[in-house]
């Protein structure tokens, strides 16, 4: 698996709401560094999302905010694309670090790096959302 040598560009999904601009002041982002997408409240999550989720549990309060979520990085992999595709790390605003980005990334396919997901390459990664 090939590997960039460019250093990869960081975006945050963030609301734009007092919470998460604190979220990412405490969580050692330099101002500069990392370009926010906007994220998408339940109340905002597109009908065409709402269909593809699972029926009967799909619109409850906890399946919206995952299908906000979602959306969000849905946005993020657009924007990704937008800017020429260059090796990218997508974070929550609510993403607390742990440790440093890789500094080289595959370019040849998604690296997921933690969070919510438990596979054995994630089981260290604490449930508080430590991705990095």
């Amino acid at each position: 698996m090939a590997a960039s040598s460019d250093a990869p560009k960081i975006y945050v999904t963030a609301l734009d709401s007092e919470l998460d601009r604190a979220r990412l002041e405490r969580n050692n982002l330099t101002p500069g560094t990392y370009t926010i997408v906007e994220g998408v409240k339940p109340s905002e999550v597109p009908d065409a999302v709402k269909e593809k989720f699972a029926k009967g549990r799909a619109l409850e309060t906890r399946q919206l905010g995952l299908m906000a979520a979602m959306s969000a990085h849905v946005k993020a992999w657009e924007q990704i694309i937008a800017d020429g595709n260059p090796p990218a790390v997508i974070l929550e605003s609510d993403a607390k670090k742990v440790r440093s980005l890789p500094t080289e990334l595959p370019n040849d396919g998604i690296t997921i790096l933690g969070g919510n997901l438990r596979t054995k390459a994630t089981s260290d990664v604490s449930k508080d959302k430590e991705v990095f």
